[in-house]
């Protein structure tokens, strides 16, 4: 329990722009995920439509082929030594001329049958005295729907279907006149299968077959058809890496990135003692050193009460420059850069201008200059306390 809560404490803590890339990152991988799924589901609707109209063409071809081969194995049976008659106006019928009355005598007396133009259409041979042979031939030899389906199934999984074929054959009864239906298969499984089509068999249309295709949805796609949805997933987890990427890739390969080297100055604001008057040092001609004592850079002049000293210009430059450094000290080879600008190698010269102000300091003020590890210093003596 305790390590959830540090993780929400630490989730709750990032900073705002940390939450709102993550947020915005997540947002790019769900949207390219979901135009990827959308793209395969379109893709996948398209290829399903187009599959089932091929299969449904290729299950219509195999099942009149496998009825037209019944009829041949009948015909081959009997020979032609096939007993009808028919008679009668052999004009070409057209929509107008239905629906039709047909009249059919076998050796329970005459019997008259109304035939609809659309179950003219759907028989399987066009002219009528082949219908009417067919009419005679499975009279007396019935059709076997298990054979049949058999037959239709190995066509079907010859082409490459991956379902199955369900048949219902319609007798009509020459007597009664009802029809009688028989199912290969389970009579439910046949419900739930998607209608193929209706054919019919012999001049009165006796005899009616009804194909149905039972398949699962993934049955209907080819191997290639998964190869495609299974690229437009690829691609969607692709493009969404790439946009999540975006930004990284280009500013490295578009970009170019100039280093600027950024300086930040830190001021520091220290107390130190102040060793000069109050008074501004640039605008000031007179300035006060700690102990009192005015010190007149414009005319080389020190001053305490009534006593008073002129410096040379040398000397002048080296009291202000110790002032002004302060409790760092001046080195020695600032003092020769300043006085000098560096034209000289030996520190002796350094040392006797160092020497005379510390002699005119003594003769009017308590300050003097101290030597502490190559720093120069601008000390109170104790007289100065």
């Amino acid at each position: 329990m305790r390590k959830n809560i540090v993780a929400v404490r630490f989730l709750l803590t990032l900073p705002p722009k940390v939450k709102m890339n993550g947020m915005k990152r997540r947002i790019k991988i769900i949207v390219s995920l979901v135009a990827a799924l959308l793209a395969a589901g379109i893709v996948a609707c398209i290829l399903y439509g187009k599959r089932v109209g091929e299969w449904r063409q290729v299950a219509d071809h195999t099942l009149r082929n496998a009825i037209k081969k019944e009829v041949n194995k009948r015909v081959l049976e009997l020979g032609e030594n096939i007993p009808y008659s028919s008679h009668g106006n052999y004009k070409t019928l057209v929509e107008s001329d239905f629906p039709l009355t047909v009249e059919f005598t076998t050796e329970q007396g005459n019997k008259q049958y109304t035939i609809t133009w659309k179950e003219s259409q759907r028989n399987i041979a066009k002219d009528r005295d082949t219908r009417t042979k067919h009419t005679v031939l499975f009279l007396n030899h019935p059709l076997s729907p298990d054979t049949l389906s058999r037959n239709w199934n190995d066509s079907l999984r010859l082409a490459g279907f991956s379902g199955k074929g369900l048949l219902r054959v319609c007798t009509l009864d020459m007597n009664s006149g009802e029809r009688h239906c028989m199912y290969a298969g389970d009579s439910l499984e046949v419900a739930q299968a998607d209608s193929l089509l209706q054919l019919n068999i012999g001049y009165v249309c006796e005899i009616e077959v009804a194909g149905f295709l039972s398949y699962h949805w993934w049955q209907v796609y080819a191997v290639a058809d998964w190869g495609i949805l299974l690229f437009l997933l690829l691609c969607g987890i692709v493009v969404a890496l790439l946009w999540c990427k975006l930004s990284v890739l280009r500013e490295r390969y578009f970009v170019k990135t100039v280093e600027v080297e950024k300086v930040v100055e830190k001021v520091i604001e220290v107390e130190k003692p102040v060793m000069v008057a109050t008074m501004e040092l640039f605008q000031a001609t007179c300035y006060q050193l700690p102990d009192g004592t005015l010190f007149d850079r414009v005319h080389h002049v020190l001053k305490k009460g009534s006593k008073q000293k002129t410096l040379t210009a040398q000397d002048c430059t080296l009291l202000w420059l110790l002032v002004e450094a302060k409790d760092e000290g001046v080195a020695i080879e600032r003092l020769k850069e300043t006085l000098w600008s560096s034209k000289i190698d030996s520190n002796n010269a350094v040392y006797a201008n160092i020497s005379r102000l510390r002699k005119n300091l003594e003769g009017i003020s308590s300050l003097s200059i101290k030597n502490a590890h190559g720093y120069y210093h601008l000390i109170l003596t104790k007289e100065g306390f």
